[in-house]
């Protein structure tokens, strides 16, 4: 099994949400037919609008507070609201750093255990 995002989060000034959701629907379409499971990767102000709940697939929403400080999720309150998402990007400016990379970095929170996030991605247990 791949999984394999559909990247929505900019666009022309003026595009219709009909002409995002018609191209997202297309996209979706052609990947479920070569086997591969999609994920919708928008921004969480976009899902409503693009109609991402008659997709019918996993919403990886990201979402911002800052661009100027660090910021996590601390609470379920925190969290979007908008649609069951399953997997959260969250602001990584100033503060958050992966060994090995230079820069910031974003951080995402997946919605569920460490052994459904690595079946979801088609990964073996871990041991």
């Amino acid at each position: 099994m791949v999984r394999v995002a559909l990247d929505l989060e900019n666009c022309p000034k003026g595009t219709p949400w009909a002409a995002l959701t018609d191209f997202a629907e297309e996209y979706l379409s052609e990947l479920r037919l070569t086997g591969g499971e999609p994920l919708l990767y928008t921004m969480a102000s976009w899902v409503g609008p693009i109609g991402a709940a008659s997709m019918g697939v996993p919403v990886w929403i990201a979402q911002y507070r800052s661009v100027t400080q660090a910021w996590a999720p601390a609470s379920e309150a925190d969290m979007p609201k908008a649609y069951p998402w399953k997997v959260l990007q969250y602001s990584g400016d100033h503060g958050f750093r992966v060994p090995g990379i230079p820069v910031d970095c974003d951080r995402n929170l997946f919605r569920g255990s460490e052994e459904d996030l690595r079946d979801w991605f088609g990964l073996p247990p871990l041991g």
